[in-house]
Formats: structure tokens, sequence, C-alpha cells
């Protein structure tokens, strides 16, 4: 039997819990509340505890964005499952995602939306930022009718989700569906959402033989 190291794993959940504080900071006060100090009253551990862990509140801070990133992605992927499981449509998949923001119910994805501005005047959140954006892209890119629409699916996507957020409309209101369904008619991802399901359905089980 392999031993597990006590001390290892206890480490690893004290630095996730620090980032989850800082994510939960930074997406209610911004990027200046996120101080070691601040999270460290957050995540209920010593100050000590955080600066081992970043030596810097710019380490901690770029480390907290790249997580909420990470969270952003796994959320995307799950909500690509259920459109495709027929769980939910595309349109009400999109609602539902600003809302969450919008309620800051979902603070990782505040934090990642934060990570896009942020990455303007730094470089080291390039990459990050770029991670989230591939992850809308990649999601789009087997809906699409036309190949090299993913790029362009995704901005809009983003640019909607920032849109609707400076708003004082409510996630579900008319005006918000009206354009979710006006982004998701001009790339035609309604049928290609219907066509991935279709393709799916004819495909052979895993293991089965080739006919």
């Amino acid at each position: 039997m392999v031993k597990t190291d006590g001390r290892l794993e206890r480490g690893v959940l004290t630095r996730e819990r620090i980032l989850d504080a800082a994510i939960e900071m930074i997406a209610k006060g911004g990027q200046a509340a996120a101080t070691q100090r601040n999270v460290a009253e957050e995540a209920g551990v010593s100050l000590a505890s955080v600066t081992y862990h970043f030596s810097t509140a710019k380490e901690l801070l770029i480390a907290a964005m790249r997580r909420a990133a990470g969270i952003a992605i796994t959320r995307i992927q799950a909500n690509e499952s259920r459109i495709l499981a027929g769980e939910l449509s595309l349109e009400d998949a999109t609602v539902e995602y600003i809302a969450i923001h919008r309620s800051g119910e979902f603070a990782a994805g505040i934090v990642a939306m934060e990570l896009s501005m942020a990455a303007v005047r730094d470089p080291e959140l390039r990459d990050s930022g770029e991670a989230n954006i591939e992850a809308l892209r990649s999601s789009y890119e087997q809906f699409l009718p036309v190949s090299g629409l993913d790029d362009a699916a995704a901005a809009a996507f983003t640019g909607l989700l920032f849109l609707e957020l400076g708003s004082n409309r409510s996630a579900d209101s008319d005006e918000t569906r009206r354009r979710v369904r006006t982004m998701i008619d001009v790339f035609g991802l309604a049928d290609g959402v219907e066509r991935h399901r279709r393709s799916m359905n004819e495909s052979p089980a895993e293991g089965a033989p080739a006919p």
C-alpha cells in the first residue's frame, strides 16, 4: 500500500483554501481587496501560512486568477455536456451562465472575467486568459457549420457576457434572451448542436465492431 504524506496533503488543501478565499475577495472587492492579510482572515489561516505558500501579494493574485479560470473552464465543459444530453437548451445555458455571474454566486466566473481585463496590463496573466477563451472556442467549434468561426463565436459570447453584466436588465429579460438568440442564430449554433447530437447517436458504441 502506498503511504501518503499527510503534511503534503494538508499543504495542498491549505493552498487551495487560500486561493478560494482570494477568489472570493477579488469577486467582492476587486484585485485590491485580495491582500495577503485579508485573504488570511477570509480563509481562516494565519498570515504566515499565506506568505509561506505565496511570498508576495502579486504571486497570490496570479495564482488565484489562474485557479478561477480553471474553475470557469470546468463549468463551461459541464454546460456543454448538459446541452448535448438534451438537459438544457443552448439559449437557457447561456442565460443561466449570465445569471450566475450577475447574482455573484459564481465568484470564479467573475474573477475569470477580471483576469481578462487584468491581462491587458499584466503579461504574466495572459496565458491563463488565453486558456479561458480557448475553452470557449473549443466548446463552440464542434457546433459551428463553417470552420474558422470558433474564435468569432467565443469573442461574441465574451462580449455579450460583459455587455449584459454591465446592464440593469434581468438575465432572464426579454431583451437579454433576444440578444442571446441573435448570437445563436448568427452562428447557426442551434443547428450545430442538433447535428452533433445526431452524429453522437449514430456513432457505434465504444468497443463495438465496425459494421
